[in-house]
């Protein structure tokens, strides 16, 4: 079952190792993989960290592969104040061959990272 952005509602069976999916990296303005599940995956928090002066927006997309960039991936969009750090618990579950893909409207100055559990088959 797909829920919003792609993301699926389903359960995770078995165990699993957590795991910094993203780290601290300085999001672009166009999308790129910073993230390509191997196995179904949980997210357990998003952080994201505006350096700029002026407020800016930060855009996820859960993508699935072969798939596009767009209105039927977007998972959430969040405005953050200048100097703004903002942590955001999650229980959003990307399946495998998913990208998780991060924008910023201006580059290089809002920093992410996103941390989670990936499951071990």
């Amino acid at each position: 079952m797909t829920g919003v952005g792609g993301m699926a509602s389903v359960r995770m069976l078995g165990s699993d190792t957590p795991a910094l999916l993203v780290s601290g990296v300085a999001l672009p303005t166009a999308p790129v993989p910073q993230y390509t599940a191997q196995q179904i995956t949980t997210i357990k928090w998003f952080e994201f960290n505006n350096t700029d002066t002026v407020s800016r927006t930060v855009t996820v997309y859960a993508v699935p592969s072969g798939g596009a960039v767009g209105v039927a991936t977007q998972v959430m969009k969040i405005p953050l104040a200048a100097g703004e750090h903002v942590p955001i618990a999650s229980a959003e579950v990307i399946l495998t061959g998913y990208t998780l893909q991060l924008i910023a409207d201006a580059a290089g100055v809002v920093r992410a990272s996103v941390s989670g559990k990936v499951q071990v088959p």
